[in-house]
């Protein structure tokens, strides 16, 4: 009879602190996961804001390189005109 006593009491007190314990497991795990996925969500949300950062910063370099072009044609226009102003005022 004690032996059924002691089961009872087993029963009793020890199996609802381990279903309790076993909740408080899959609770842990469940908000790992989603904080898991909150840092998953996070991590793809900042590869593309740096994708669109390069593809911007390529943008920014390919405009530099084509105003760089056209700064250069100016140069050659202004060093031009200047030697045709000198050509006319030594002309006169």
């Amino acid at each position: 009879m004690a032996v059924t006593n002691i089961k009872t009491v087993v029963e009793a007190t020890v199996a609802p602190q381990i279903i309790a314990l076993e909740l408080k497991y899959k609770s842990a795990i469940d908000e790992a996961r989603s904080i898991v996925e909150a840092q998953d969500k996070i991590i793809a949300n900042n590869a593309t804001a740096v994708g669109d950062t390069q593809l911007a910063l390529n943008k920014m370099k390919q405009n530099l390189a084509d105003m760089s072009k056209r700064l250069d044609t100016i140069e050659a226009n202004i060093a031009t005109l200047r030697a045709d102003v000198d050509k006319l005022i030594a002309a006169n």
